[in-house]
Protein backbone atom coordinates (compact mmCIF):
# COMPACT_ATOMS: atom_id res chain seq x y z
CA UNK A 1 0.00 0.00 0.00
CA UNK A 2 1.01 3.49 -0.56
CA UNK A 3 1.65 6.11 2.23
CA UNK A 4 -1.23 7.86 1.02
CA UNK A 5 -3.72 4.91 1.12
CA UNK A 6 -1.98 3.97 4.93
CA UNK A 7 -2.46 7.98 5.88
CA UNK A 8 -6.42 7.53 5.02
CA UNK A 9 -6.12 4.03 7.30
CA UNK A 10 -4.76 6.53 10.34
CA UNK A 11 -7.16 9.11 9.94
CA UNK A 12 -10.00 6.60 10.00
CA UNK A 13 -8.70 4.66 12.55
CA UNK A 14 -7.93 8.17 14.93
CA UNK A 15 -10.86 10.21 14.13
CA UNK A 16 -14.18 7.93 13.73
CA UNK A 17 -13.76 6.23 16.63
CA UNK A 18 -14.18 9.87 18.41
CA UNK A 19 -17.14 11.35 16.19
CA UNK A 20 -18.88 7.63 16.15
CA UNK A 21 -20.36 6.13 19.05
CA UNK A 22 -17.57 3.67 21.01
CA UNK A 23 -17.95 0.05 20.43
CA UNK A 24 -16.00 -2.40 22.64
CA UNK A 25 -14.03 -4.65 20.05
CA UNK A 26 -13.53 -8.25 21.59
CA UNK A 27 -10.08 -8.55 21.22
CA UNK A 28 -7.75 -10.83 22.81
CA UNK A 29 -7.37 -11.14 26.57
CA UNK A 30 -4.10 -10.78 28.51
CA UNK A 31 -4.05 -11.95 32.01
CA UNK A 32 -3.01 -8.92 34.00
CA UNK A 33 -0.83 -9.16 37.50
CA UNK A 34 1.96 -6.87 37.65
CA UNK A 35 0.52 -3.84 40.14
CA UNK A 36 4.38 -2.38 39.98
CA UNK A 37 3.72 -0.54 36.68
CA UNK A 38 0.30 0.74 36.99
CA UNK A 39 -2.90 0.92 39.14
CA UNK A 40 -5.06 -2.62 39.23
CA UNK A 41 -7.51 -2.82 36.55
CA UNK A 42 -11.00 -3.36 37.40
CA UNK A 43 -10.93 -6.64 36.89
CA UNK A 44 -8.61 -9.75 36.60
CA UNK A 45 -7.88 -9.41 32.66
CA UNK A 46 -7.53 -6.17 30.59
CA UNK A 47 -7.99 -6.53 26.51
CA UNK A 48 -5.13 -5.51 24.75
CA UNK A 49 -6.07 -2.85 22.73
CA UNK A 50 -7.36 -3.24 19.13
CA UNK A 51 -7.19 0.19 17.32
CA UNK A 52 -4.51 2.92 17.66
CA UNK A 53 -7.19 5.26 18.71
CA UNK A 54 -7.33 2.45 22.15
CA UNK A 55 -3.77 2.81 22.46
CA UNK A 56 -3.83 6.27 22.09
CA UNK A 57 -6.91 6.01 24.61
CA UNK A 58 -4.57 4.56 27.51
CA UNK A 59 -1.61 6.86 26.80
CA UNK A 60 -0.44 9.46 29.43
CA UNK A 61 2.33 10.41 27.19
CA UNK A 62 2.75 9.81 23.29
CA UNK A 63 6.39 11.41 21.86
CA UNK A 64 8.58 10.94 19.67
CA UNK A 65 12.26 11.12 19.85
CA UNK A 66 15.99 9.59 20.74
CA UNK A 67 16.93 7.02 23.95
CA UNK A 68 19.98 9.24 24.78
CA UNK A 69 20.76 6.91 28.30
CA UNK A 70 20.01 4.22 30.33
CA UNK A 71 20.08 4.47 34.02
CA UNK A 72 20.06 0.43 35.63
CA UNK A 73 20.48 2.12 39.55
CA UNK A 74 20.84 -0.75 42.51
CA UNK A 75 17.53 -0.51 44.28
CA UNK A 76 17.94 0.45 47.93
CA UNK A 77 16.34 -1.60 50.53
CA UNK A 78 12.36 -0.86 50.29
CA UNK A 79 12.72 -0.08 46.61
CA UNK A 80 11.19 -1.32 43.49
CA UNK A 81 14.00 -2.23 41.29
CA UNK A 82 13.97 0.17 38.42
CA UNK A 83 15.46 1.26 34.89
CA UNK A 84 15.72 4.61 34.18
CA UNK A 85 15.51 5.96 30.35
CA UNK A 86 15.93 9.52 29.42
CA UNK A 87 14.37 9.97 25.83
CA UNK A 88 15.65 13.32 24.08
CA UNK A 89 12.31 14.88 22.96
CA UNK A 90 11.88 15.53 19.25
CA UNK A 91 7.92 15.70 19.21
CA UNK A 92 5.59 15.53 21.72
CA UNK A 93 1.48 14.86 21.12
CA UNK A 94 0.42 14.17 24.62
CA UNK A 95 2.05 14.67 28.15
CA UNK A 96 5.68 15.80 27.63
CA UNK A 97 7.44 18.06 29.83
CA UNK A 98 10.25 19.67 27.65
CA UNK A 99 12.84 18.56 25.68
CA UNK A 100 13.62 15.41 27.96
CA UNK A 101 11.91 12.98 29.48
CA UNK A 102 13.45 10.62 31.89
CA UNK A 103 10.68 7.37 32.21
CA UNK A 104 11.35 4.41 34.92
CA UNK A 105 10.34 1.43 34.40
CA UNK A 106 10.16 -2.13 36.61
CA UNK A 107 13.43 -3.75 35.97
CA UNK A 108 11.89 -7.43 35.59
CA UNK A 109 10.63 -6.10 32.10
CA UNK A 110 14.44 -6.65 31.03
CA UNK A 111 14.79 -9.81 32.11
CA UNK A 112 14.76 -10.89 29.08
CA UNK A 113 16.37 -8.79 26.58
CA UNK A 114 17.25 -4.70 26.55
CA UNK A 115 14.13 -3.02 26.21
CA UNK A 116 15.88 -0.11 24.91
CA UNK A 117 19.02 1.21 23.02
CA UNK A 118 20.95 4.76 23.11
CA UNK A 119 20.59 6.02 19.80
CA UNK A 120 17.78 4.11 19.04
CA UNK A 121 14.52 6.67 17.32
CA UNK A 122 11.23 5.89 18.78
CA UNK A 123 7.75 6.60 19.08
CA UNK A 124 6.10 6.07 22.47
CA UNK A 125 2.75 5.35 23.76
CA UNK A 126 3.68 4.98 27.93
CA UNK A 127 1.14 4.76 30.26
CA UNK A 128 0.58 7.21 32.88
CA UNK A 129 3.00 7.25 35.86
CA UNK A 130 1.84 4.62 38.85
CA UNK A 131 2.23 5.84 42.39
CA UNK A 132 5.54 4.61 42.68
CA UNK A 133 6.57 6.03 39.72
CA UNK A 134 6.88 3.75 37.19
CA UNK A 135 5.06 3.30 33.55
CA UNK A 136 5.52 1.07 30.29
CA UNK A 137 4.43 0.90 26.79
CA UNK A 138 0.57 0.56 26.16
CA UNK A 139 0.15 -2.77 24.98
CA UNK A 140 3.76 -4.12 25.51
CA UNK A 141 5.07 -4.24 22.01
CA UNK A 142 1.88 -2.13 20.27
CA UNK A 143 3.07 1.23 21.98
CA UNK A 144 6.09 0.98 20.68
CA UNK A 145 6.82 2.04 17.00
CA UNK A 146 10.28 2.39 15.64
CA UNK A 147 11.36 5.66 13.40
CA UNK A 148 13.83 4.99 10.63
CA UNK A 149 16.51 7.27 9.48
CA UNK A 150 14.11 8.84 6.98
CA UNK A 151 11.84 9.64 9.78
CA UNK A 152 9.25 6.69 8.33
CA UNK A 153 7.43 5.05 11.46
CA UNK A 154 7.67 1.49 10.56
CA UNK A 155 4.62 -0.84 12.00
CA UNK A 156 5.28 -4.24 12.33
CA UNK A 157 2.54 -6.91 11.36
CA UNK A 158 1.34 -6.84 14.59
CA UNK A 159 1.01 -3.63 14.94
CA UNK A 160 -0.88 -3.07 11.28
CA UNK A 161 -3.88 -4.92 12.78
CA UNK A 162 -4.46 -1.45 15.04
CA UNK A 163 -5.21 -0.23 11.30
CA UNK A 164 -7.28 -2.91 10.01
CA UNK A 165 -4.08 -3.77 8.01
CA UNK A 166 -2.32 -7.41 7.75
CA UNK A 167 1.76 -6.79 7.06
CA UNK A 168 3.94 -4.24 8.19
CA UNK A 169 4.39 -0.91 6.71
CA UNK A 170 5.86 2.17 6.89
CA UNK A 171 4.59 6.06 7.01
CA UNK A 172 6.12 9.17 7.92
CA UNK A 173 6.25 10.63 11.19
CA UNK A 174 4.01 13.75 10.25
CA UNK A 175 1.54 11.52 8.75
CA UNK A 176 1.44 9.57 11.44
CA UNK A 177 1.08 11.83 13.89
CA UNK A 178 -1.01 14.15 12.21
CA UNK A 179 -4.52 12.26 13.18
CA UNK A 180 -3.21 11.58 16.11
CA UNK A 181 -2.38 14.83 17.44
CA UNK A 182 -6.02 15.69 16.85
CA UNK A 183 -7.89 12.75 18.05
CA UNK A 184 -5.72 12.63 21.14
CA UNK A 185 -6.38 15.80 22.72
CA UNK A 186 -10.56 14.84 22.64
CA UNK A 187 -9.50 11.13 23.77
CA UNK A 188 -6.86 12.29 26.27
CA UNK A 189 -7.10 9.85 29.89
Amino acid sequence: MTGRVHSCLLAATLIAPVLLPAQRSSGASISFHNPVTSAPPPSAAVSAPTTLQELAQHAGVIVSGVVTSIDRPPAAPGQIPAVAVTFRVERGVRGTPGPSLTFREWRGLWNDAPRYRAGERLLLFLYPPSRLGLTSTVGGALGRFHVDSAGNVVITARQARLFGARTEFSVSLAEFLAPLSTASVQGAP
